[in-house]
Formats: C-alpha cells, structure tokens, sequence
C-alpha cells in the first residue's frame, strides 16, 4: 500500500499528514498569520514520521500543495518536498490548491473555486465535468487542462483575473485586468470582458479599455458572474484601484451589472 507525506504552505496554514492507500494516517498543522512555515514544516515532518514509526525509506512519495497562494509558503515546501523525493528517489506529486478545493465535490454544472490573494485580489479557477479552465494572469492567459493535470489548450488575453462561464451556453466570460503601472494610461490594455467560445475563438466583449466609472469603463475588475437572462455582473476592487487615490479620497461603486438586450 502506498504511503504518501502530504506538505501543503499555500496558505497561512502550515499542514503535513501522511496516507496509505488514500486513507489519513496522521496530520498535524498551524494556521498562523504571520507564517509559521519556515519555522514548523521540517519539525512537523519529523514529529509526523516518528510519533507514528514510520521510517522516511518507508514513503512511496511525497505530495505537495503548489498553490496559487503565498510565494514564500510556496517555496518552502516545495524545497522540502524535492530533497525529500531526490534522496530517497521517490516520485513528488504536484496538487492545485483550487483544484484539490472541489475533488470531493459531486455537482452539475460549473464551479468557480477562489482563493484570497490578499490586496483585494482573488485566485480563481472555473471548472465543469471534464475540465479546468485557470487564469494566469501574470502571463497572459487561460489555460485549459483535464481532470487529469494534462494540459489541454491556452487562450491569449490581457492580465485575465475573472472568469465565468455556464455549461448549458458554451460561452466564457473572461475579465481583463488593466495595465501594470509601466504602462499606466495605455489604451485597449485590458479593463473589459471578453466572450469567447468553448475554444476560445472571440465571440464580443465590451468596455472600452480605459480606466474610469462610465457604463463602458472598468477600474479594476475582480470577480464576475451571469444571470439566466444573460445579464453580466462585474465585481472591482474600486477603492482600492480608484477611489482611494482621488482627493479627497471616496467610495466608488464596487459592483455593476451590465443587462443583456440581444
């Protein structure tokens, strides 16, 4: 039976436990606001081991939790969990956090797992019965993979941050992120929703790329979600990205909704 030690510093909290056969053995963790990482994985792991007589030339691999979440969280336990499988040449296994969120869910339809990435931002992921649709921000696309972890396809947008979509339409929403400050007040860099088919081909989209609270600006779209009539709803970290930076400083609408009338 294959005995696995399971790291996961994603998050505040700091966990490791260990399985046989898909079944816990033992677990122990801290959630800590100040990230106790650093400072717990390793003792952890060796309290784990020895309180239940389990010698670490016993571990068939190692699973690791490889976020989004915390950079530094991220590589502590990913540099745990590699030395670990490099000098007992075991094999280490990779989990999305948002991902491993919904594994026991059984549902219909569509779920959007999101993760809190502080400064008012989200992670998210949009998955259905067969596969996972993520946001990569940072590198300018949606990715597309199966159940599986098998990569799949990549669809090219500007800073994709929101994504919805609903299994009945075959349509995906995707909302644009505006342009990093090197490129302040550039237009047509983001700051809109695009809608495109189950391949990822352009179906529309509206807003007009600039930053601002008109009916066809955005200020900093963050979450995002459709109504049976097909009325958009567009959630923005507004004071934050806007309000925050006006004088005197003031409340902006932080939520909108853009009705569908075709």
């Amino acid at each position: 039976m294959p005995i696995i030690l399971n790291i996961e510093t994603s998050s505040t909290n700091c966990s490791v436990s260990l399985s046989n056969n898909n079944k816990l053995i033992d677990c122990l963790e801290k959630d800590s606001p100040n990230y106790s990482h650093s400072q717990k994985l390793h003792s952890f792991i060796s309290e784990l081991m020895e309180k239940n007589n389990i010698p670490f030339k016993d571990l068939d691999a190692v699973a690791v939790g490889i976020g989004p979440g915390s950079y530094t969280g991220l590589r502590i336990g990913l540099s745990a969990a590699k030395g670990i499988c490099y000098a007992l040449d075991i094999p280490l296994i990779s989990v999305s956090s948002l991902e491993n969120m919904v594994s026991n869910i059984q549902f219909e339809g569509i779920i959007i797992s999101t993760i809190d990435a502080r400064r008012d931002e989200v992670y998210s992921c949009i998955f259905d019965k067969d596969k996972i649709a993520l946001c990569d921000r940072e590198n300018f696309r949606v990715q597309i993979f199966d159940f599986d972890g098998n990569y799949l396809d990549q669809w090219h947008f500007h800073r994709p941050i929101a994504i919805y979509s609903d299994q009945n339409e075959k349509e995906v929403y995707v909302a644009e992120a505006g342009a990093p400050d090197v490129q302040a007040g550039v237009p047509n860099l983001g700051l809109r929703v695009v809608i495109v088919d189950e391949k990822g081909d352009r179906i529309s989209s509206f807003g007009k790329g600039t930053l601002g609270e008109n009916p066809d600006q955005f200020i900093g779209p963050h979450g995002m979600a459709v109504d049976s009539a097909g009325s958009v709803y567009v959630a923005e970290v507004s004071y934050t990205a806007f309000g925050s930076n006006q004088d005197p400083p003031r409340e902006v609408a932080s939520l909108r909704k853009w009705e569908r009338i075709s």
